[in-house]
């Protein structure tokens, strides 16, 4: 799938608003985050989508109260959509949609390939589909879609690697409980003290932003989810948390041994701005910049 199919599906489904974040890399097993709004198709299907092994998830932020799912020319689903549930379908079911209400869900599109990839290298598994009751409430998968959410905003700040964070636990989550089973291995996997210091300075390098999950798992060959678990084994904190604390600390001892404006603190510490660097502050500390400095 191109990285701009999520946006593509906005013509499809007739979305009024459309706006997606990208976690993976190499692109052939890139997964898309889109969340789609719109105020509906009136009576009209949408138009046909392109066939091809591709993946789509979708948690419905609002209740869909009236749709009809078609697949291959035959209706498949005409039940209601409450909110906070899931369905999956696949491209190559030629599927088609009639959505007159008004609708909003979080999509995660992925290919063949990459949900190959991802069982096999997280779960030890083969995985070729999924097996889901249309319209089932899943609320992990709705906890962390909708943590996801401000991710879409236009001027949210949002790490790579806290989107990575949400977009495969949502994907652990389909993996483990839905995904087509067939042999898995059950292993952990540790950080001896020296990957995990590696981790945290690939976490802090001048390329610290740009650095995902995926990055890191590979780098040390671990599974993500793998990773995530062997570094909160060492240090109390996912990668995420750890920046954000790491950020924090180095701007409280700049504050202090420092006169620097709170603008140039911010861009040497990785915040994106004075004002990214009041919001860490205040939910870290408890108090601005500012406040915290003339308290010292």
């Amino acid at each position: 799938m191109s990285s701009d199919h999520g946006l593509q599906m906005e013509r499809y489904v007739g979305a009024t608003r459309a706006s997606q974040r990208l976690a993976g890399l190499p692109k052939s097993t890139r997964f898309t985050a889109v969340r789609l709004i719109s105020s509906g198709l009136g009576h009209e299907m949408t138009a046909p989508i392109p066939v091809e092994d591709t993946f789509i998830v979708s948690l419905q932020i609002e209740r869909i109260g009236r749709h009809e799912l078609w697949k291959g020319g035959k209706l498949s689903n005409a039940l209601p959509y409450e909110q906070n549930s899931i369905n999956i379908v696949h491209l190559a079911e030629e599927p088609r949609i009639l959505l007159p209400d008004p609708f909003d869900c979080l999509q995660l599109h992925l290919t063949g390939d990459a949900l190959k990839s991802f069982a096999e290298d997280n779960h030890d598994r083969h995985v070729t589909g999924f097996d889901v009751t249309p319209g089932e409430i899943n609320e992990v998968i709705a906890n962390l879609g909708r943590a996801l959410l401000p991710a879409f905003a236009g001027s949210n700040t949002a790490s790579s690697l806290y989107v990575d964070q949400l977009i495969f636990g949502m994907l652990n989550e389909l993996t483990a409980r839905y995904a087509n089973r067939g042999s898995r291995r059950s292993e952990e996997a540790d950080l001896s003290p020296a990957q995990l210091r590696a981790a945290q300075e690939m976490l802090i390098s001048e390329k610290g932003a740009q650095v995902g999950l995926v990055d890191l798992a590979r780098e040390f060959e671990i599974p993500i989810s793998s990773f995530t678990a062997a570094f909160r084994a060492g240090t109390g904190m996912t990668p995420n948390q750890w920046v954000r604390r790491y950020r924090l600390d180095l701007a409280q001892e700049l504050l202090l041994t420092t006169e620097l404006a709170l603008r140039d603190i911010a861009a040497k510490c990785g915040f994106a701005d004075q004002a990214h660097l009041s919001r860490a502050f205040v939910a870290g500390v408890g108090m601005t910049p500012s406040v915290w400095r003339r308290n010292r």
